[in-house]
């Protein structure tokens, strides 16, 4: 059974109602809605860690977005974010069910944490628990996917598609047997197939992300590359670009209006 339920939404094509938890929703966040209510998603998880001493980075889109300019991206509508597994028993056993209140000074947000029951099960199964706790913003529906990483074996002879990149093919005669840098090397890896080598994510560097103190994986250009290949380079994506002397993401319709 599925443990996290989003909202099914009719006509729904581009799947909006996906990113909003069921018991909060009350309706499609927009443009700037969305991402004042995911900056103060992320601030406040962020200052929440800081404060109770959890062990967590800001991984996938979300490290994407710290890559460009140190925020969220425009059109994200949840957030990313990974810890060690022994660091998600620990939180469960300690916060499940804790309701955080935003600093005062900021907002008076309500964030309410929850882990999933199946967090202790780490096959991926039919896919449906692959997030293993979230932090839901109460008021909106909106939230971070958390998920934890454990030791993952590959079977003798066998390479994750996640850990090639092209120069670590082999060409010539032995061109269809792949090969990676990592053979033989300890693995670790969330239940959605993502691997990663260790020095890789440890040790933590520090950064700050939406203008508060957060961690990222050791080699983040790395696992961004292989993550999304153009992710790193190109400064378009669907109707946005990005603009180098604001440093923001900007939709196609006012690139016109802007005189940099």
């Amino acid at each position: 059974p599925k443990f996290f339920y989003e909202v099914m939404l009719r006509n729904d094509r581009r799947a909006h109602g996906a990113h909003y938890d069921w018991r909060f929703f009350k309706h499609v966040r927009r443009s700037n809605d969305k991402r004042d209510t995911l900056h103060h998603l992320v601030r406040t998880w962020l200052q929440f860690t800081e404060n109770e001493g959890i062990i967590s980075w800001i991984s996938h889109g979300t490290l994407l977005g710290w890559y460009w300019n140190g925020l969220t991206m425009p059109w994200d509508t949840d957030g990313d974010i990974q810890m060690p597994i022994k660091e998600l028993d620990r939180f469960a056993r300690r916060y499940n069910g804790t309701l955080v209140v935003q600093d005062p000074t900021e907002g008076d947000g309500r964030y309410f944490i929850e882990v999933g029951s199946w967090y202790v099960e780490r096959s991926r199964g039919n896919g449906n628990n692959i997030i293993d706790a979230r932090f839901i913003d109460t008021r909106s529906g909106m939230y971070l996917d958390i998920t934890g990483l454990t030791y993952a074996e590959t079977p003798k002879g066998e390479t994750l598609k996640n850990l090639r990149k092209p120069e670590d093919r082999v060409v010539g005669e032995n061109k269809q047997k792949p090969k990676s840098k990592w053979d033989g090397l300890p693995q670790f890896g969330c239940k959605n197939g993502h691997r990663y080598n260790l020095d890789e994510i440890s040790p933590l560097r520090r950064t700050l992300f939406e203008g508060v103190p957060a961690y990222i994986p050791n080699a983040y250009t790395e696992l961004l590359r292989r993550e999304y290949p153009k992710g790193l380079t190109s400064n378009k994506y669907q109707s946005f670009h990005f603009i180098s002397p604001i440093q923001d993401w900007v939709t196609d319709d006012r690139c016109e209006e802007l005189t940099v």
